[in-house]
C-alpha cells in the first residue's frame, strides 16, 4: 500500500474553513503562519493551504461542540488577519467532508457564499444562516452573484 506523503489525510471527516482576503486587502505575507499558530493554540490540528486571494484550513469535524469552538477561533483569526491586511476579510466553514469527492462541492459552496457576502457588503466570520434562503436559491438556479 502506498504511503501518504501529504501533510494531511483525507480519510477523516473534515471541515474546510475558507478565508477570503478581499480585493482591497494589502499584499498578504505569510499569513498562513498566523492562522496555523491560532489554530494550534486552540488545540485544533489543522492543515492551512494558501489559495488565490486567501487560505483554506482543513480542520477535523468534531460535531456541534467543535463547531462552537471553531466559531470562536474564526473570530480570533478574522481579528488577527484584519490587523495585518488593513481590511476586513470573509471567513466561513463548509459542511463536513467525509470523502475526497465532497471537497469540490464544499469549495464551490464556500466560493458562492463569499460572493454573496461581497454583494451584501458583509465581512468577518459568516455562515449560510446569515443569508437565509439566498444560497439555496442560487444553487438551485445555478446562478452566480
Amino acid at each position: 500500500m502506498p504511503r501518504n506523503n501529504l501533510p494531511y489525510t483525507l480519510a477523516e471527516a473534515k471541515e474546510c474553513a475558507a478565508i477570503d482576503y478581499g480585493a482591497k486587502a494589502a499584499e498578504p505575507k505569510n499569513l498562513h503562519h498566523n492562522v496555523s499558530r491560532i489554530l494550534t493554540r486552540a488545540g485544533i490540528h489543522s492543515t492551512v493551504i494558501v489559495v488565490d486571494n486567501g487560505l483554506v484550513c482543513l480542520v477535523p469535524s468534531e460535531g456541534e461542540k467543535g463547531r462552537e469552538r471553531l466559531a470562536k477561533v474564526q473570530r480570533q483569526i478574522a481579528d488577527d488577519l484584519a490587523h495585518y491586511l488593513g481590511a476586513e476579510l470573509i471567513l466561513l466553514a463548509s459542511g463536513v467532508c467525509r470523502m475526497l469527492t465532497d471537497y469540490p462541492a464544499a469549495w464551490e459552496r464556500c466560493r458562492r457564499l463569499i460572493n454573496i457576502a461581497r454583494s451584501f457588503g458583509r465581512s468577518g466570520p459568516i455562515s449560510d444562516q446569515d443569508f437565509g434562503p439566498i444560497p439555496i436559491f442560487m444553487a438551485a438556479v445555478g446562478g452566480e452573484v
